[in-house]
């Protein structure tokens, strides 16, 4: 056992070869701190940037606005007028203003029919002038009396009607019209 004592002492009093150093070098100097102003100033301009052009648009949008309204505005004025304007066109058309205004130009009614048909280009019918005599009645019309009935009468092509001074209305394309009125 002594041995086996002895041998353990030998091993840890042997000297022990200490493990290798590694050798030193220069290590680079640490970079110096960036200043914090230049980011903070940069960080402030980009904000104020974006409020200036919140501002802006913001402005903007108010205008387009109003502009908006009173385009709205002038949109209804303009179909009020279109509206009147409407209005009166009907009104002119009616047939007993109308009757009313050529009898002022002094224009008559011609009771000599004639028509062209479209497809030959023959002209159907006598034609002659108008005459002082043919002038329409108006005073049926202008009393109002809108209850009577329609006289209605056939007028054959290139014939003509008698006993009858209304105004006229085309029947058909075949060189027959008719007349109609109050």
């Amino acid at each position: 056992m002594s041995t086996y004592l002895s041998q353990a002492r030998a091993r840890a009093l042997r000297p022990v070869a200490a493990p290798s150093r590694p050798g030193l070098t220069v290590v680079p100097k640490a970079a110096a701190r960036t200043p914090r102003m230049p980011f903070v100033l940069l960080v402030v301009i980009i904000l104020g940037v974006g409020l200036v052009g919140l501002l802006v648009l913001n402005t903007s949008l108010e205008r387009g606005a109003y502009t908006s309204g009173a385009l709205q505005v002038q949109a209804a004025r303009l179909d009020a007028r279109q509206q009147a304007l409407e209005k009166s066109v009907a009104a002119d058309q009616q047939p007993l203003r109308l009757a009313k205004r050529a009898e002022r130009l002094g224009m008559v009614q011609n009771t000599s029919l004639a028509f062209i048909q479209l497809h030959s280009g023959k002209v159907v019918g006598a034609t002659s002038n108008g005459t002082p005599a043919a002038k329409v009645n108006l005073g049926a019309l202008s009393r109002g009396t809108r209850t009577a009935a329609r006289k209605v009468v056939e007028i054959p092509a290139g014939g003509h009607a008698t006993g009858y001074d209304g105004p006229y209305t085309v029947g058909s394309s075949h060189g027959s019209a008719r007349r109609s009125g109050a």
